[in-house]
């Protein structure tokens, strides 16, 4: 097989990329060997997938030059050309697609060139460009830093006697620039980090994190930056679980506007989000209604993916309507249904639709039907949907007396909660829990004697943090249990 660094570049770009590399490759400015762009025309050939047989050097070289013997060490430095022209192709495509760069290159090359009063007409349009943003980010800080930067050196340039002009509130001004732009990269940094520490146990260090939060706390002035208070309300409110910042932070969502970036938008959400899911599972039951109340922001702020609007991650879509039917709002979770299953992967899309109408029909006791809409999942990729797919099956089994064939989705539900990494611990014990319950109550109905009865009525009274407690108790309430 063809070099496998070139082949997987070309797998990746789209139908479009690659007739602009094509138009790329044939350009004398970026290429003037002939034989990389007919081997180019020949790779193009096997798109999208370029897993043919064909794609050997042998196959390639004779297509290239027919008439001449297989040399290695040339087809390997033809495909090592065209491998460069790829990389050349990608970042020159990265380079069009950031207009500040751009025009700081210009700006830069014109300064280089003593171009200084065309260098300055470049640099005051670039800087209204710029300061009529409303990114704010940390390229916006960076930018005005960069352009600053140079507005300094072509002063220095132009000025002989450097005494008769002080330009230290400029250079005072641009490094302001540069620390907002540091502050706000390694505080959305150390933001991600902390999640992947709290959600997925990772284990990352944060170096310097106790200076930054110090620093920030000393020189508040960075707080009238929007990001830079952000991140640092998201990592104090993870640090001191102190509400205040849960509803500052809320505040802030709440009055963002649609011109923030969607990944910025996501990654406020879900901080406040799980700071609000970890005391639920932590045993507060009355936090779902505010859970609930943020969810429906998270709707009216069409923050559905971290990267755009028109796809919804599934697991908090089935978050979404877990609670909203744990707090019986049927008709709400049914509208939301129907509402958003279309943003759904669509190789996913029916499964959890059909997960989430067995939902709806266990909470109406129609599990009948609850059974067939189960019966209909064929592949569940989330991981607490399979574990909520068990659950829903063990109801649905021993509502309709089907006491034997719950013995094995026992067995079945506890080897998912020991293998799978992606399920957090505290919700993999409440399962727990609630897998013990049920096989007490499954004993009971077998062995029919009070021992087993007195064993259920202990543990539902001592142990806390059982899943589906309510229904435990509901049922052992129907097999004469009172507590």
């Amino acid at each position: 097989m063809l070099n496998s660094t070139l082949i997987e570049i070309l797998k990746s770009f789209s139908k479009d990329e690659l007739k602009s590399f094509e138009e790329f490759v044939e350009s004398p400015f970026h290429n003037k060997k002939t034989p990389a762009i007919k081997l180019f025309k020949y790779l193009k050939k096997h798109s999208p997938d370029f897993n043919n047989p064909k794609l050997q050097r042998e196959s390639a070289w004779n297509f290239l030059f027919p008439d001449k013997e297989y040399n290695y060490g040339v087809m390997k430095n033809l495909i090592h050309d065209l491998t460069k022209l790829s990389e050349d192709f990608i970042s020159i495509s990265g380079e069009k697609n950031d207009p500040m760069r751009k025009e700081y290159n210009i700006i830069k090359f014109l300064n280089d060139k003593k171009k200084y009063k065309l260098a300055e007409k470049y640099l005051d349009k670039t800087d209204t460009k710029i300061k009529d943003s409303t990114t704010g980010d940390s390229d916006y800080y960076k930018n005005i830093f960069n352009i600053e930067k140079v507005r300094l050196s072509i002063l220095y340039s132009r000025i002989s006697d450097k005494h008769k002009l002080n330009p230290g509130a400029e250079f005072e001004q641009s490094s302001k620039y540069l620390i907002e732009s540091f502050l706000i990269s390694i505080l959305e940094n150390y933001v991600l980090i902390n999640s992947l520490n709290k959600v997925h146990k990772s284990g990352f260090g944060m170096p310097l994190l106790e200076e930054v939060l110090a620093f920030v706390k000393s020189n508040e002035s960075f707080l009238e930056n929007f990001y830079i208070k952000t991140y640092y309300y998201i990592l104090l409110l993870d640090r001191e679980q102190d509400e205040k910042f849960y509803f500052a932070l809320k505040k802030i969502l709440t009055e963002i506007d649609d011109s923030v970036a969607a990944s910025f938008k996501y990654a406020l959400w879900e901080n406040i989000s799980n700071y609000i899911t970890f005391r639920f599972h932590a045993g507060e039951k009355g936090i779902m209604r505010e859970q609930f109340d943020l969810y429906k922001l998270y709707l009216n702020k069409k923050i559905y993916y971290a990267e755009d609007e028109s796809n919804f991650f599934i697991v908090n879509f089935t978050t979404f309507f877990n609670v909203a039917v744990g707090l019986n709002e049927l008709d709400w979770a049914e509208d939301f249904l129907n509402q958003y299953a279309g943003k759904l992967d669509e190789n996913a899309r029916e499964d959890v639709k059909n997960y989430c109408h067995a939902s709806i029909c266990i909470k109406k006791k129609d599990f009948l039907k609850a059974n067939e809409y189960l019966s209909k999942v064929k592949k569940l990729h989330e991981p607490h949907m399979k574990a909520g797919l068990k659950l829903g099956i063990l109801i649905v089994y021993y509502e309709l007396g089907w006491y034997e064939s719950s013995i094995s989705v026992i067995d079945s539900f506890k080897h998912l909660l020991d293998n799978e990494k992606n399920i957090q611990e505290v919700i993999k014990e409440k399962h727990r829990k609630f897998i013990k319950g049920y096989s007490m109550l499954i004993d009971i109905i077998y062995k029919k004697d009070d021992s087993a009865k007195l064993k259920l009525i202990q543990y539902l009274e001592k142990t806390e943090g059982i899943g589906s407690s309510p229904w435990l108790k509901r049922k052992a309430g129907e097999l004469g249990i009172e507590f």
